[in-house]
């Protein structure tokens, strides 16, 4: 498994989906579709305009993602870096790592960048043995051993199956 390429030695490598395509029934859209109603009529009683449009907006691309296939992405992790698709995040970008797996709910690899406007790169673990790669990755960065769960966001999307 050891290539060689632009991005150095690949150490692992897997594809995962970009996101999780969750199976949502009839019940679940009837109750989106109240909340959506009454979000925007809120906003236009309220003459929030702005939030009527942003509440539209928001649901009109959660049907159109709904609607295809996640892309398959391929993650390559490197002795320079991560590699996602044709992008490199060179280890001096991130700051540390932290893997949730509790399968058969959540089996994820997270990332924290130096930057801390930018959110935690999640991916996730499709069939790697999560000790591998967790040795591997101790070469490069630190374990953030603080992190014992995913990320409020990443909770909050999978319950209302976002």
């Amino acid at each position: 498994m050891a290539n060689e390429n632009d991005w150095g030695q690949i150490l692992h490598e897997w594809q995962f989906p970009e996101y999780h395509k969750h199976a949502r029934g009839r019940t679940w859209y009837i109750v989106a579709a109240i909340i959506i109603f009454v979000l925007v009529a809120y906003g236009l009683m309220t003459q929030n305009f702005l939030f009527a449009l942003m509440v539209i907006i928001f649901s009109v691309i959660i049907l159109l993602n709904h609607s295809r296939a996640p892309q398959m992405l391929d993650f390559r992790v490197t002795d320079k870096g991560l590699a996602v698709n044709e992008r490199l995040y060179p280890y001096e970008e991130l700051q540390s790592f932290w893997i949730i797996n509790e399968p058969p709910v959540v089996k994820k690899l997270y990332f924290s960048f130096e930057k801390s406007i930018r959110p935690a790169l999640a991916v996730s673990l499709a069939d790697q043995n999560p000790e591998e790669v967790k040795i591997t990755l101790s070469n490069y960065l630190p374990e953030d051993t603080d992190q014992k769960d995913e990320p409020l966001s990443d909770l909050i999307w999978r319950a209302l199956k976002l």
